[in-house]
């Protein structure tokens, strides 16, 4: 990306060093076996765990919003414009407005 804009400036260093940075950590699991990648991801928890839960926490928040983004399809939307969770879409959507709830067996809790 960097190469192809031909330009000098804070976003194309970042982009050699993002680039960098990803080239390192490619090496550096291509020569190990799957128990040495987690026994040193085990060591360097036990090392630095704030740094740990904190790329932890960033790793699972992408990856939430990667799933919801691939699962979006579906989905209605809120008047803002965000996805609305479980909303059905279009002519569902009309026909659950119009329909009666339906009845729940005596006893039951909502």
């Amino acid at each position: 990306m960097a190469d192809q804009c031909g330009r000098q400036g804070t976003a194309t260093d970042l982009v050699h060093h993002a680039s960098d940075r990803v080239q390192r950590v490619a090496d550096w699991l291509e020569w190990r076996e799957p128990g040495q990648v987690v026994e040193e991801v085990r060591d360097f928890a036990r090392r630095h765990p704030g740094t740990f839960l904190s790329g932890a926490t960033m790793a699972g928040v992408l990856a939430a919003r990667l799933t919801r983004n691939m699962a979006g399809g579906g989905m209605g939307r809120q008047e803002g414009g965000q996805p609305e969770m479980g909303a059905p879409s279009g002519q569902a959507r009309s026909a659950a407005a119009v329909a009666p709830p339906a009845a729940q067996p005596a006893g039951a809790r909502t």
